[in-house]
């Protein structure tokens, strides 16, 4: 509803004169409108820190984060009344306000747009109604009679963080998320004409039909009329006008138009219109008040799927809680977009309000940025009681219901929905949109949470429509993209998946000001986020923004003998890729030597996406010039009808040594000899010289076990297999039931001992060659050093039966480690199962460690990662480089961090290492055998190879 805003200062420039009162909604802001702007009020806290004293808190605001009371974090508390450790202090608010004398006349309202939890309000000492329970919801009260125009006025509310409705504890604080205290959304005052527009209730359709139900204040007698005029986005008048009377006695009345061939709004197309509606009483216009729609129909076809506009639309989304560390549940107009912009630059059309309405600001950000939104009431797994349920919902419609972004209306969540509630909906929304029971079938749509991979086909052969509410439950580095693509492949194939939801947008961490600003998830209970709690991107982010990309370049890789042609996707619903630009570029990377992150444009160019119909398939030709193979890589950017960039595909078609071989540097002595390299034995060791580069390789194991270089030592050693399969794992691959608890996450490395059978060393061509032999998995280790100091390592090992990780590794100290450039699959790590979301480019990584949950520090350094051509450690020793011929292997960089409580995998360390198995990784509910293929341990047998080259120069 549009209306006039003022503050105190600016009134006297803003309100009419006596004799032509404003016909508009005049709003007045008691508090800040958001945490950025809060405005100090009296308080008085009862309980916990700075309590039993009068001083000032900033309103709106959680108390909490303002150093009053104490924390709760609700579920550890589920299905209790009361506990030691539930904080029930209350908070007392003084505020004193003025109301101008020109408001003499109106009626005025005081409007709170959420108070956790009950709030009882006195103006001028009067009770101003009944208290409100609920923390989440609009609520006002006429307080007409009770303030003094002109002069001053005395604004008094009590805040119980527990509410007296025990159903209302169960429904809101008695979940998954921080409970907090307070005025946390903005209050004010309304001004209305003495007879006005109460509220409005629109339906807007495809076909351009409008209908709109706007209730008066009170009953008029006869004489008293509405109208309605359209305007479009450049505020022009659009179609005829609409009049109908209000009938003599009554409060009510409907409008109705149609509007030929409108703009609809979608996710992708978000058109919207305004409407102004006139009451008059005669030829007086005696209220005006503006709302924002769009027009747009939703059907929910029975077996088949939902239809917006008629088109099959697929939901990509994920639940979202009002949140910021600093501000807890306050937030602003600048963060509830910047949150719908994140969402929708990981490609996702959808959000679902988890587990409460949000802030009105963030409902207007998804309508104009396009975002399909489900709407919720409170209610985590405990439900609220009819009488206090029916007055909610009533609130949560009445403020939302105009909102075209709102395709359906959640009962609650998890078993938190009272089923007597399910028809309140429709008494407020004139769209009467369906209501869901997320984790439970109703209306048509089966909303289960958290179903295996199996489990999820065997719903997908159900004759219903199958939409999970939530899946894939974030943890850490766990969940969200890590098996995302097969989970995504196997849904938008079938034809009644509608889509889903994953857990969760944000970590829930708190900062909190009795522990130094130190950040709090609770320990793994809110670190569930695609995004850290200041919405740091972790790498999930560009997984699910691959993943779901609306349109994919199907090229799995190219050869020298590419003729540009690209294979496209068109997975929009309402959007041609025509209206799309690809933007290509034809890349150099530098050398290892080179000290240079990123890459070289040598051509690039942009050209509009061809005519391929959204849900179809067809081709692109890349202008490429004659000499591209000369380049190093190929990428291609889609970017979106808005310009912005939907994902970047990188190809490269070159071995891998192309991107690292460089001319030999043989050293020479004084005379201009060949200095060759020298080989020493002794009992104990083969010590290899070439120039300053000093290795020794231990008799007893063929491993290398010191290196020198200009004279200084590097902590070097190795080379080693590694493999390694989880503790609860048989060797045939199933899971033994009779582990140990907790075996499912510990990775157990393979007893696979190298026994070391002959051990040589040689100069060979001018260069120094050390060759081992093994009995066991570790087969053979040829070393080839040459003069220039360059070290080419040939390795073998075989395996045969069920592995996790695989490969081979070497050891250098961690603590030792400063920083890696590398050219590969990046800057994120990956998992067998979240190869998606990376680009091939030269990365600079500064070396990390953080504590998952507790420290957000991305890209994480440690890990693996994919596509892998060379590698340059700098260490305070110096710098270590490694480079490898093989394709397809896995660089690995230490061990991953789990978080303290080790909930997804406690992995074995693995230093420097070659692989060709990397794990998979978990989400919160399910372990990798339940997530997908590609989660899956694999077989493997017969002989590995590969080459990496090492350079290793010491600081000077």
């Amino acid at each position: 509803m549009k209306t006039l805003t003022i503050t105190a200062s600016l009134l006297a420039c803003l309100v009419y004169a006596h004799a032509q009162p404003s016909t508009e909604t005049i709003v007045k802001y008691l508090s800040g409108r958001g945490s950025d702007d809060a405005v100090e009020w009296e308080f008085f806290c009862t309980d916990g820190r700075n309590s039993n004293k009068w001083t000032t808190i900033k309103v709106p605001s959680c108390w909490e984060q303002q150093g009053f009371g104490g924390y709760t974090y609700g579920v550890n508390f589920y299905g209790k009344k009361t506990a030691p450790g539930i904080t029930a202090e209350q908070g007392k608010y003084r505020y004193k306000f003025d109301v101008p004398a020109e408001w003499q006349g109106r009626r005025i309202r005081l409007v709170f747009d959420g108070v956790m939890t009950d709030a009882e309000v006195r103006i001028n000492e009067q009770k101003a109604g009944e208290v409100h329970r609920g923390g989440f919801y609009r609520f006002a009260y006429d307080i007409t009679s009770m303030v003094r125009t002109g002069g001053d006025n005395l604004l008094e509310v009590t805040v119980s963080k527990e509410s007296a409705n025990e159903s209302v504890n169960l429904a809101e604080r008695r979940a998954d998320y921080w409970n907090f205290g307070g005025i946390f959304r903005p209050v004010f005052l309304e001004a209305f004409p003495s007879t006005f527009i109460s509220r409005t209730a629109i339906d807007a359709k495809a076909d351009g039909s409008f209908a709109a139900e706007l209730y008066l204040d009170a009953a008029v007698e006869k004489g008293f009329s509405v109208a309605a005029q359209l305007t479009d986005a450049a505020g022009l008048p659009v179609g005829e006008p609409a009049v109908a009377e209000v009938q003599k006695g009554g409060d009510k009345a409907t409008l109705t138009m149609t509007l030929e061939n409108p703009k609809l709004w979608t996710a992708e197309t978000p058109n919207l219109y305004k409407v102004k509606f006139t009451l008059k009483e005669g030829e007086t216009v005696r209220h005006v008040t503006t709302e924002r729609f769009g027009f747009r129909t939703l059907e929910v076809r029975k077996s088949d799927g939902i239809y917006l506009n008629g088109q099959r639309i697929m939901l990509r989304g994920v639940n979202r809680h009002s949140f910021y560390p600093e501000t807890g549940r306050t937030l602003n107009r600048a963060l509830n977009y910047a949150d719908a912009k994140l969402i929708k630059e990981m490609n996702m059309n959808a959000v679902r309000m988890s587990h409460y309405p949000p802030d009105p600001d963030f409902l207007d950000a998804c309508d104009e940025l396009g975002l399909y939104v489900l709407n919720e009431l409170g209610g985590w797994h405990g439900k609220y009681d009819e009488g206090v349920g029916r007055k909610l919902v009533g609130e949560l419609v009445r403020r939302d219901v105009n909102h075209p972004s709102i395709l359906f209306w959640d009962n609650g969540n998890e078993g938190g929905w009272n089923v007597a509630l399910d028809d309140e909906f429709g008494k407020w929304d004139v769209q009467k949109r369906p209501v869901l029971h997320p984790q439970q079938f109703l209306n048509g749509i089966e909303t289960m949470h958290y179903r295996s991979y199996g489990e999820t086909q065997e719903y997908l052969r159900g004759d219903y429509i199958y939409m999970p509410t939530e899946f894939l439950h974030g943890l850490y580095d766990g969940g969200h993209g890590a098996g995302l693509y097969d989970y995504w492949e196997m849904m938008r194939k079938r034809p009644r998946c509608a889509g889903g939801f994953l857990w969760a947008y944000a970590d829930e961490g708190v900062v909190r000001t009795d522990q130094n600003g130190r950040i709090d998830n609770d320990g793994n209970h809110g670190a569930d986020g695609i995004v850290g709690p200041r919405h740091e991107k972790e790498g999930s982010f560009y997984a699910i923004r691959h993943v779901w990309s609306p349109i994919q370049v199907m090229n799995t890789d190219i050869s020298e003998n590419f003729n540009g042609t690209l294979s496209v996707e068109n997975r929009y619903d309402f959007t041609n890729f025509n209206r799309c630009k690809v933007k290509w570029e034809l890349a150099i990377f530098p050398k290892p030597e080179a000290g240079q992150a990123g890459h070289t444009a040598a051509y690039e160019g942009e050209l509009a996406g061809s005519d391929i119909a959204p849900h179809a398939s067809g081709a692109l030709k890349l202008p490429l010039p004659g000499s591209w193979r000369e380049a190093d890589a190929l990428y291609i950017t889609v970017k979106n009808p808005q310009g912005e960039d939907l994902w970047t595909w990188s190809y490269a078609w070159k071995k891998n040594t192309a991107y690292f071989a460089a001319a030999p540097e043989k050293q020479s002595s004084a005379n201009g000899k060949e200095k060759l390299p020298k080989v020493k034995n002794t009992p104990e060791k083969i010590t290899v010289t070439a120039g300053e580069l000093e290795l020794a390789f231990d008799r007893a194991t063929g491993e290398l076990s010191n290196v020198r270089q200009g004279g200084k030592a590097v902590s070097l050693s190795g080379l080693r297999f590694t493999a390694a399969r989880r503790g609860n794992r048989t060797l045939d691959g199933s899971t033994d039931a009779e582990a140990p608890k907790g075996m499912n996450l510990v990775y157990k490395e393979v007893q696979a001992n190298s026994k070391l059978t002959n051990l040589t060393a040689t100069i060979a061509d001018g260069d120094a060659l050390v060759e081992a032999s093994y009995f066991g998995s570790l087969r053979r280790a040829l070393w080839r050093i040459s003069s220039d100091e360059n070290i080419r390592l040939e390795y073998e090992y075989e395996y045969d039966g069920v592995v996790e990780l695989m490969g081979v590794k070497f050891d250098y100290p961690e603590s030792k480690v400063k920083s890696m450039r590398l050219l590969a699959n990046g800057p994120y790590r990956v998992w067998q199962n979240r190869l998606h979301g990376a680009t091939l480019n030269v990365w600079s990584n500064e070396y990390n460690d953080p504590v998952p949950g507790e420290t957000f520090t991305y890209p994480e350094f440690k890990g693996y990662y994919s596509g892998w051509r060379w590698a340059v450690l700098e260490t305070s020793e110096g710098s270590i480089t490694l480079c490898n011929e093989a394709s397809g292997s896995y660089l690995g960089v230490y061990a991953p961090r789990d978080g303290r409580d080790e909930m997804l995998y406690r992995l074995p360390q693995t230093g420097l290492a070659a692989l060709d198995v990397i794990p998979a990784v978990r989400n919160k509910v399910n372990a990798t055998d339940l997530i997908g293929p590609s989660s899956q341990a694999q077989r493997v047998s017969g002989v590995k190879k590969g080459v990496v080259h090492l350079k290793i120069k010491t600081s000077r």
